[in-house]
């Protein structure tokens, strides 16, 4: 009897080892169907993440665009006065200052988008352009490109005199003092490419359709070049030898055209005067203004 129950429980752990391991029809099949799993998940995960920075972007413009109505609010329904800089992604450190005061955040994430890849809340060559660009032997013509720039403190003079330069578009009306007239007149054209008048605001009890007027939108930025247009890695703009940067549009696509350089822009956040943001696609978009020939065009 012992001699049975022995050979039994010997035959049982002969099967048991043999179930130990995977046999080669086993691992491959597990293999392609762990290579199917990812070929499906992965797209999914890559929109999901688009999808969630077209979310976070549309919320910080949404932030601002209620900074800009809070301080018009208190202030004869004037937006915060942009004299600094010329394009429309230049913004004075001053009124970065009153929107993000009046809107009630102090993170200067809240002023850049994070589907773009080149300009960074973090680096000083963005969000305080004007000021550490253009210091002579601040920090040098050697460093390593792309190379970030340690944010600096702020003083008054800085605040009142220099600009920010972002990866988001601004509406505000920039003007400079005349003095040959002595008046303040508005340095942007009175009409777009598209022929019909341009709307920079100044007052917002002076608008007929707060609904319908852009004040802060995503960027969406051509190369100024004949015979094609690209919207991402433009030489031009604020591009320099000393740091080797390029100009982009915030949101790309996957989709190319004939006739354009590289992939289209997927759209813009935009932020009307009234508060309320929606998204508009490329396709419904056009060239409105280079501002006096820049190497730079703006679309919305």
């Amino acid at each position: 009897m012992l001699t049975i129950l022995s050979d039994l429980k010997r035959d049982f752990r002969m099967k048991i080892d043999k179930k130990k391991g995977f046999t080669l029809i086993e691992l491959l099949v597990v293999i392609a169907v762990i290579a199917l799993l990812m070929a499906i998940i992965m797209p999914a995960l890559g929109k999901a993440k688009l999808y969630a920075q077209k979310i976070v972007c549309r919320s910080n413009i949404r932030q601002q665009c209620l900074g800009v109505i809070l301080y018009a609010d208190a202030h004869d329904s004037k937006v915060p006065i942009n004299q600094a800089g010329s394009w429309l992604w230049d913004l004075g450190f001053w009124s970065t200052n009153q929107i993000s005061e009046y809107a009630g955040f102090g993170d200067n994430e809240v002023f850049f988008c994070p589907a773009n890849k080149v300009k960074q809340a973090d680096d000083a060559r963005f969000w305080q352009m004007s000021w550490v660009v253009n210091s002579p032997g601040v920090f040098g013509i050697t460093l390593p490109c792309p190379n970030p720039v340690s944010i600096k403190e702020e003083g008054p003079a800085q605040i009142a005199n220099e600009f920010r330069v972002m990866p988001i578009l601004y509406m505000f009306d920039r003007q400079q003092f005349n003095t040959t007239t002595n008046k303040w007149e508005s340095i942007l054209p009175n009409t777009l490419a598209t022929g019909q008048p341009a709307k920079w605001i100044d007052k917002i009890s002076e608008l007929t359709n707060t609904s319908s007027t852009i004040m802060i939108m995503d960027n969406v930025v051509s190369a100024n070049t004949t015979g094609y247009k690209n919207f991402f890695e433009i030489t031009g703009g604020w591009t320099d030898t000393q740091f080797n940067e390029v100009d982009n549009s915030n949101h790309r696509s996957n989709q190319r055209e004939l006739g354009y350089e590289g992939v289209l822009p997927d759209g813009a956040n935009i932020g009307y005067v009234d508060g309320h943001v929606s998204w508009r696609d490329f396709e419904e978009m056009q060239f409105q203004t280079n501002l006096s020939s820049t190497s730079i065009c703006f679309w919305w």
